[in-house]
């Protein structure tokens, strides 16, 4: 009897577990996060912070790297520290889709 007690406690704490971390996991695409800006270094380079989302690791680190620099080239980084104010490398009014082909091929998923 006693074991029969404890193999129910068992299932029932797994299958409570099992769901609290699936729903932890699923609320992530609900939310927009942008990149923002950590610091300058004395020699200009600038440290950003970015998110991206994927099937896995990989994937998801891939699109932060391609959301970050799709930010600074396009948009400007108005996130974070406030001595990084950075404005967008190219500033014209749309140079999205004036430079589209380019940054297709250069940001295109393998």
């Amino acid at each position: 009897m006693r074991n029969l007690i404890f193999i129910s406690l068992v299932l029932l704490a797994g299958s409570l577990l099992n769901g609290a971390i699936a729903q932890r996991n699923s609320n992530i695409g609900y939310y927009t996060i942008e990149p923002e800006c950590l610091g300058v270094e004395l020699d200009g380079s600038v440290t950003l912070r970015s998110w991206g989302t994927g099937r896995n690791r990989l994937d998801a680190v891939d699109q932060a790297m391609k959301n970050a620099v799709y930010l600074v080239v396009f948009k400007g980084v108005q996130k974070g520290n406030p001595s990084c104010n950075l404005k967008p490398l190219l500033p014209e009014v749309n140079a999205e889709t004036k430079y589209e082909p380019f940054f297709n091929d250069f940001l295109m998923t393998e």
